[in-house]
């Protein structure tokens, strides 16, 4: 009977570990199963950072190529504004110039207006001179 005893107490041990092992086996395979889920939603969210990488170099690209694009348009810029720098200054050299021409020319303008009166005054003088001389002259042929 002992092993009667045995054998039953062995049969319960072996149902109760088969028992065991039918609830391990359910256990992995809903933890194969949660894994399963978990990886398929990393490799999706993997999936979407690659898309959005992917996106964001794109626009990197198009900004660096934007950034060159408008540094060079600076560039091209401050040439233009360091020649009209150059121009405006030339040509105030230029308007210097001429006024100091025109000046000079005003001042010789005035030498000889005033030469021109001088010339007129002597020549007024002249005139008297003359008329005075044919005014005796004709006084003393009378005479």
């Amino acid at each position: 009977m002992a092993s009667t005893a045995e054998t039953n107490s062995l049969k319960v041990e072996m149902n109760s570990w088969h028992a065991q092992k039918g609830e391990m086996e359910e256990q992995r395979t809903r933890k194969d199963e949660e894994t399963s889920d978990r990886i398929k939603d990393l490799v999706g969210q993997l999936t979407e950072m690659k898309q959005e990488l992917e996106s964001l170099n794109s626009q990197k690209t198009e900004m660096v190529l934007l950034l060159e694009k408008r540094t060079q348009e600076n560039s091209e810029f401050l040439i233009q504004l360091g020649n009209l720098k150059e121009e405006l200054a030339n040509k105030a050299v230029d308007q210097q110039r001429k006024m100091e021409e025109e000046e000079i020319l005003v001042s010789k303008v005035k030498e000889l207006e005033l030469e021109l009166d001088s010339i007129r005054n002597h020549k007024s003088e002249l005139e008297e001179q003359l008329s005075s001389k044919l005014h005796e002259y004709n006084q003393l042929r009378d005479d």
